[in-house]
């Protein structure tokens, strides 16, 4: 069955391509984390956040696309000290698949580019199965720390 994965993971990766994200990709993009379980704050608020994104690190704020559609994204930050990791989402179609590792790998290589030594990310209680993913990927759950915020 190994084999067999690797097989299917490679001819599609055939016809895959990642690459930066671009502002006129937002409304592709918005769809996916809907249909990807994210939980987006409203259309404008994240649009906004988006192009900040953009601005900010360009070179990891990524999409991967399949027969000239979307199929993940993934926002790479760095603010001078640490990585983040933002709306990471591949689409429920293309899930389990390994792409997901790919694109993580990816932003791993950007943000190194950059300077980043450390990279943090959130994962939301309603998406606790993700950590499994991480873990997978070499992430480990920080046993020092615990996540704030305030609204402002």
């Amino acid at each position: 069955m190994k084999n067999k994965l690797s097989f299917s993971t490679s001819k599609l990766l055939e016809k895959t391509l990642i690459r930066q994200a671009y502002i006129s990709d937002f409304p592709e993009i918005f769809s996916l984390w809907k249909k990807s379980g994210l939980l987006p704050f409203s259309k404008k608020i994240e649009l906004e956040e988006f192009k900040m994104m953009l601005k900010l690190n360009s070179t990891s704020c990524l999409v991967l696309i399949k027969d000239n559609q979307i199929i993940g994204s993934i926002f790479g930050t760095f603010n001078g000290r640490r990585g983040w990791i933002y709306h990471f989402a591949i689409h429920p179609d293309f899930q389990h698949l390994g792409l997901g590792s790919i694109l993580l790998s990816k932003v791993e290589q950007e943000l190194k580019k950059v300077g980043t030594q450390r990279i943090v990310l959130s994962v939301l209680k309603s998406s606790l199965k993700t950590v499994a993913f991480y873990e997978k990927n070499g992430y480990e759950i920080m046993d020092d720390a615990v996540l704030l915020k305030k609204d402002i």
